[in-house]
């Protein structure tokens, strides 16, 4: 085969390739139907992770909604946080993490107060600041988050 022949035939599947990446993200974009959840179905999942490009995809949605929410976040007016809101791979979960924070100052004790999304579950965080997190048991930190925000 001549060697142009070949060069052809290389970038010719690189092209289809690349369009292949593209409708995979197009059908993967959480903008696309925002009324839907955007996590995998299983047989894409293992589809996807079969050609190991399942974190790739995952961490695409996370981007993508991360950028939605940061953007109505700013829809409401400015932010002293920057609408500061982060996407990222959970080991704990296999799928992607997005999460918002802010710091909350009460003397010395700093914190972060905000949340995450990791695959179906919401929840609401607190993070204790270095100093009070060593000098709290650890049977007790969550707890303390609890009592100081209760009402």
């Amino acid at each position: 085969m001549d060697p142009s022949e070949t060069n052809i035939q290389l970038v010719a599947k690189y092209a289809e390739m690349v369009q292949n990446l593209v409708d995979l993200t197009a059908m993967c974009d959480p903008a696309g139907d925002m009324d839907s959840p955007f996590w995998m179905e299983p047989r894409l999942q293992e589809k996807l992770d079969g050609a190991r490009l399942a974190s790739l995809v995952k961490n695409l949605q996370m981007a993508r909604c991360t950028q939605r929410v940061r953007d109505a976040l700013l829809d409401v007016g400015p932010r002293p946080d920057s609408a500061r809101v982060e996407a990222g791979s959970s080991t704990r979960s296999k799928g992607g993490i997005v999460q918002h924070f802010i710091g909350s100052k009460s003397g010395r004790v700093t914190r972060q107060i905000g949340w995450q999304l990791e695959g179906r579950q919401l929840r609401l965080v607190g993070i204790l600041g270095d100093k009070e997190w060593k000098r709290i048991d650890p049977d007790q930190r969550g707890q303390v988050l609890a009592d100081e925000n209760e009402g």
